[in-house]
């Protein structure tokens, strides 16, 4: 359950220690590497001989354990699948009509039967290169865009992989491309609305595929396998991912997958859904404006700052499995996409003070959001950087100083509040008479608490007593003075 750009690393590692100085290579050796074409997570050569590739065993006690993981294999796809049956221009949104279950029940048989009413071979099969062309698409494009080299943590077997960080580029090309193709007539973008029930579909099978894929790699290859999904449980294993980095055709799957495809898509659907409220009621509403506006800035910020995806739980911890195959492709863009596909047959007709104050509470958002985690980059990576020490800290037996002031002495993980705030003011721009479309409010509350805990649990296993001292230096988690 990809929350966007939202896998931060956990509060600790907010801590900033003094690294050894970094071994310089000759300047031959290193412009032969930065003109070196080196694909998503290519394996650089380690500095000191591997010692295993088998991480420690994971206890499988999150998400609930085996049932609990097993269960959201089952109920992702289920809540995708429930959030198009009762949301979509044949019902409306009809979360909780009157007349109760029976109205529920019925709008559910309405919406299926429209979507078996379209449904043919030949819309699936059209879905099907629609995603797996989107996919490959952007492969390509990772191959041929240029962009920077970075090297991200050195893994258990002392291996060190290198990344491109062409993102934005590949940002720019494919919205271009998506763009022109639909206003020469190569491809009406309004289809990806009218078939977007196939579509999520599609994506979700794919995703399904591509996990299998990759637990059997991670069984019949002798590759890293990850801190989170190395429990011995099949099923435990398959959701979290046993295999850290699973390669496809050389492709790094994880780091690929993380922010390529899936977000870029997300847009792409907003673009849609633009269109179609434009070609429907001859207008794009206020409302529609800003919730694209919002999505696409979004990520346009998460590619300006991609390299702090290599820091994430996401490319250190966790593996590749169902949970971020599933949330990267499947769930990124067909569920964070619902507020613009709700007013695309829906839309609210508000004051532009309204608009105006969900503008705010964005910007608001995703200033504390991108400030709080500059201040963080600029501790860790710029020690001697006036921002950095006008900060105060608490030393650890560690070594390491955890900040008790600026943005991080007022929460603990004051970006979790900033990012919670501006995913609130997209779902305020869609007004405030139907419940489903703030779904991603309800949705993004719930993820960024399990992953605070789970923050908060790792620092408190690190710094032992020392993360007691902090607590009480900074009580609030997130929330400034209420939680």
């Amino acid at each position: 359950m990809h929350p966007r750009e939202n896998r931060r690393p956990p509060a600790c590692l907010l801590a900033s220690s003094l690294p050894p100085p970094p071994c310089r290579a000759p300047a031959m050796s290193q412009a032969r590497q930065r003109s070196a074409p080196i694909s998503a997570g290519a394996a650089t050569k380690p500095a000191a001989k591997p010692t295993t590739k088998v991480a420690q065993r994971t206890v499988p006690n999150d998400f609930g354990g085996p049932i609990g993981t097993g269960s959201l294999i089952v109920l992702l796809p289920v809540i995708v699948a429930s959030l198009y049956l009762f949301c979509n221009e044949e019902v409306g949104c009809s979360m909780f009509p009157t007349g109760g279950l029976s109205a529920l029940s019925a709008a559910a048989r309405t919406s299926i039967d429209s979507f078996m009413a379209k449904a043919s071979w030949e819309s699936f099969g059209t879905a099907w290169a629609i995603i797996l062309g989107w996919f490959g698409f952007h492969v390509l494009l990772h191959y041929v865009l240029p962009g920077p080299v970075r090297k991200g943590i050195i893994n258990d077997d002392g291996s060190q992989l290198s990344y491109r960080m062409n993102g934005m580029a590949e940002f720019f090309v494919s919205i271009g491309a998506v763009l022109a193709a639909h206003y020469v007539g190569i491809f009406d973008l309004t289809y990806l609305y009218r078939e977007f029930a196939m579509l999520a579909v599609v994506a979700g099978i794919f995703a399904f595929l591509l996990a299998i894929y990759s637990y059997v790699y991670s069984v019949s290859v002798d590759c890293l396998k990850s801190h989170n999904g190395n429990s011995g449980v099949f099923i435990y294993d398959f959701f979290m991912g046993h295999a850290l980095t699973p390669r496809l055709f050389g492709l790094d799957i994880k780091f690929f997958c993380e922010q390529r495809p899936g977000l870029i898509g997300w847009v792409v659907l907003d673009i849609a859904c633009l269109l179609q409220q434009y070609r429907t009621f001859g207008a794009v509403t206020p409302g529609m404006a800003l919730v694209t506006f919002l999505h696409g800035f979004y990520v346009f910020d998460t590619f300006l700052f991609e390299e702090a995806v290599l820091t994430t739980v996401d490319i250190t911890t966790d593996g590749f499995g169902f949970m971020l195959s599933f949330g990267d492709l499947c769930w990124v863009p067909f569920t964070y996409s619902l507020q613009a596909r709700f007013l695309a047959f829906a839309p609210e007709s508000l004051s532009n003070i309204y608009y105006l104050v969900c503008l705010v509470v964005g910007v608001a958002g995703y200033l504390i959001f991108r400030f709080s985690n500059l201040e963080k980059h600029y501790f860790r990576h710029h020690p001697d950087h006036p921002r950095s020490k006008a900060l105060k800290f608490m030393p650890t037996k560690s070594g390491s100083r955890l900040i008790i002031s600026g943005w991080w002495g007022i929460a603990r993980h004051i970006n979790y509040f900033g990012d919670w705030v501006l995913g609130l003011a997209q779902c305020m721009a869609t007004g405030y008479t139907h419940i489903i479309p703030y779904f991603f409010a309800f949705y993004f509350a719930g993820l960024l608490l399990h992953r605070e805990r789970r923050d908060e649990a790792k620092c408190s296993a690190k710094y032992t007593d020392d993360w007691d001292r902090y607590c009480k230096l900074v009580p609030s988690r997130i929330i400034p003075g209420i939680y």
